[in-house]
């Protein structure tokens, strides 16, 4: 077979939209889809500049492929050139990292799964494999404060909470009174 005319048979047309099977790419990390990641690896990835359902494939093998180690510190970064090369408007990087998180839920929860949101939307996707755990891969937040962005990831996503230095007394509490409104309890942070 002469390879500069041979080109691989495409895949078969399917009804479903389908996301890369078995496909890894995690240039942040530089790791092989076959070494084993050390325990408690954390995947850190400034998740509004990328596309929202290819992460989700890429953070959901990563899971599968360390056993359900993988722990991931959603951010949405400070760097304003890296969101211009990309062509990501920088003042909304908070709304659309929120939006991430929440097409994440769905598409981690359901099959098939759809979301509508202001910026992304799906229907009828199927992605697999799903994470470990029913509720997703595991997100820990984090910040100087407790402002309000932090706080609402931290109530409607945070399986962590990992501030930038010792957290006070009043943003402990704000956190509680918060999870406790929702049902939750600081005992459910890591």
């Amino acid at each position: 077979m002469n390879p500069k005319t041979h080109a691989p048979t495409p895949h078969p047309p399917t009804r479903t939209p389908q996301l890369h099977p078995g496909r890894i790419h995690c240039p942040c990390s530089q790791r092989s889809a076959h070494a084993p990641p050390p325990s408690g690896w954390q995947h850190r990835r400034s998740s509004p500049r990328y596309a929202t359902l290819q992460l989700a494939q890429e953070l959901d093998t990563i899971d599968r492929l360390t056993n359900g180690r993988l722990v991931i510190q959603p951010t949405v970064s400070w760097h304003r050139d890296e969101y211009e090369a990309l062509g990501v408007p920088f003042r909304q990087r908070s709304e659309l990292l929120d939006e991430h998180l929440a097409a994440w839920q769905v598409a981690w929860s359901t099959n098939p799964a759809s979301f509508h949101g202001r910026r992304y939307r799906f229907d009828n996707i199927y992605l697999h494999p799903k994470p470990t755990r029913l509720a997703g891969v595991p997100m820990w937040f984090g910040g100087e404060t407790m402002h309000p962005a932090l706080l609402r990831r931290l109530v409607a996503h945070g399986t962590g909470f990992n501030p930038f230095g010792p957290a006070t007394a009043d943003d402990l509490a704000t956190l509680d009174a918060a999870l406790r409104q929702a049902g939750r309890s600081l005992a459910d942070l890591e």
